[in-house]
């Protein structure tokens, strides 16, 4: 629903637990607590409260790491991800579209063999094609796609060995964000 320019989203508070072979979650109920420890990152797991008209932070970093520019997981960005490894994209669109700092350990994670073997397994093809196609609408693609290389997913995310993403960091140095249009942008790079 938008309200006066911001886009808002309305749901219940809620609790999820994993199976190894599924992100899909099976969710309960949930405290604002168990709520705001569940989500992505900590700049998406902060609350409006309507009543109070306050913001409330119930992971205690997620106001400082918007103010400061920081992407990190509210847990563990190990267990974070290897419960929904689309999460790593996630984080890679909302740190590229906001010049976030991103956190050593979520860096190290989101590089981490077993979080690229649980994209490969747990995420379909589909729905990586769909986050990165944010992420190259976003602000920062040109970032995105150094962030992506980077962290080594460039592999699991565009289908090409890790060398390939490599010397993508090469081709993207010429490049600035909003020249052109996103998706001949990217086939460029790729037919490259």
């Amino acid at each position: 629903m938008v309200v006066d320019r911001f886009l808002l989203d309305f749901v219940n508070l809620r609790s999820e637990s994993y199976t190894s072979g599924s992100r899909v979650p099976t969710q309960t109920f949930g405290t604002p607590q168990v709520d705001a420890l569940r989500r992505d990152l900590t700049i998406n797991s902060l609350f409006y409260n309507l009543r109070t008209g306050s913001v409330e932070d119930y992971t205690g970093l997620g106001v400082a790491d918007v103010l400061n520019g920081y992407v990190r997981t509210p847990l563990d960005p190990h267990v974070t991800l290897l419960d929904d490894p689309l999460r790593a994209l996630r984080c890679v669109r909302f740190g590229s579209r906001f010049s976030f700092e991103f956190d050593p350990d979520l860096m190290r994670a989101c590089s981490d063999e077993r979080i690229r073997d649980a994209v490969r397994k747990k995420v379909s093809r589909e729905r990586v094609g769909a986050e990165v196609d944010l992420i190259l609408k976003g602000g920062g693609r040109v970032g995105g796609v150094r962030l992506i290389a980077r962290l080594g997913l460039s592999d699991v995310v565009f289908g090409r060995d890790v060398r390939w993403g490599v010397e993508v960091l090469g081709c993207l140095d010429d490049v600035r964000d909003g020249e052109g249009d996103a998706a001949v942008w990217l086939a460029g790079v790729l037919s490259g």
